[in-house]
């Protein structure tokens, strides 16, 4: 049996349980209300009679006086007929030695009243209570809702549960995408993509794939730049001649390494905007202090990996 079977049974089960239920407690109600009525109109009823007992021509041995069963049988006909009006779950059923004939199933309940030293039986008929018609569609409308917030719940929990056992996807890893075809750095896990000009671009390249190849790149501005870098930034400024981007001549690699390496980090600045920390692995460090300290200054990337960088049309 599959596991949806499984829960529609689970769940038809548990609406069948908490329907019973509700049902149960709303017959149950109605039993014990329909019993305390019963009592109460008794009561009233016996009430009445003790009031109303010297105009009834019942018989009375001290009195030495006969009943009159006529006259008995409309008093009785009379209180059942405001009984009737009243909704009442019961009726006189006997007075003395006069009784009547009432339709339905029913429980007597005989008693003796005594109001001036005569003996005065009473009998009342208690209607038994029609258990079917306390059918209430409240307890089903309450059972369906709340099976459906067990639902609900179970399925709330159940998707937590299963968040929680199931490890959660590892991070994309940060890369940086360069396209030649549009000149443009893209921060591939955040789709961030900004333009270059030329020189700096070609040259960012260069450094780049020059710092992955060697081990550990040491690049001093107080120093020539390597001619490792320049003949690859010339590789790359040949490679956008030949897409069409431009005719122009080529430019010096080896001058204005200030203004180039400043054109760099302002695009890498805006390519990782909302994510600095992690422009780190592709930014060239810059110099931090003046004179002699500027001179141990390296603006070569030292962390880099292959797996990091994406090259298009190279």
């Amino acid at each position: 049996m599959t596991s949806p079977q499984l829960a529609s049974y689970k769940y038809t089960g548990y609406f069948f349980i908490l329907w019973i239920m509700f049902q149960g407690t709303y017959s149950t109600a109605k039993y014990f209300q329909h019993q305390y009525e019963a009592s109460l109109f008794t009561l009233n009823i016996e009430k009445r009679i003790a009031l109303d007992i010297s105009k009834l021509r019942l018989a009375n041995p001290i009195f030495n006086t006969i009943s009159h069963p006529p006259s008995v049988k409309r008093y009785i006909d009379q209180l059942n007929l405001y009984l009737t009006e009243q909704d009442s779950n019961v009726k006189l059923l006997k007075l003395q030695n006069v009784s009547i004939d009432i339709d339905g199933e029913y429980l007597t309940r005989n008693s003796t009243l005594t109001p001036t030293g005569q003996k005065i039986e009473v009998s009342i008929a208690v209607f038994k209570w029609p258990y079917l018609t306390t059918l209430t569609p409240i307890a089903l409308f309450l059972a369906l809702i709340f099976t459906y917030l067990n639902y609900k719940i179970y399925a709330k929990a159940n998707s937590a549960a299963n968040n929680l056992s199931e490890p959660s996807p590892p991070d994309s890893p940060v890369k940086l995408s360069i396209n030649l075809h549009d000149k443009t750095l893209n921060n591939v896990k955040f789709g961030k993509k900004v333009e270059l000009s030329n020189k700096p671009f070609c040259f960012y390249v260069a450094l780049l794939e020059y710092c992955i190849k060697e081990p550990n790149p040491l690049l001093n501005q107080s120093k020539n730049v390597p001619e490792d870098i320049i003949t690859l930034a010339n590789k790359y400024f040949y490679r956008l001649i030949e897409i069409g981007h431009t005719k122009r001549k080529r430019p010096d690699f080896s001058t204005n390494l200030d203004k180039t390496l400043s054109e760099i980090r302002a695009t890498l600045d805006a390519v990782f905007l909302h994510q600095p920390h992690e422009k780190e692995l592709f930014y060239p460090p810059k110099a931090q202090g003046e004179g002699s300290r500027s001179k141990l200054h390296n603006y070569a990337l030292e962390h880099l990996d292959p797996s990091h960088l994406e090259i298009i049309g190279k």
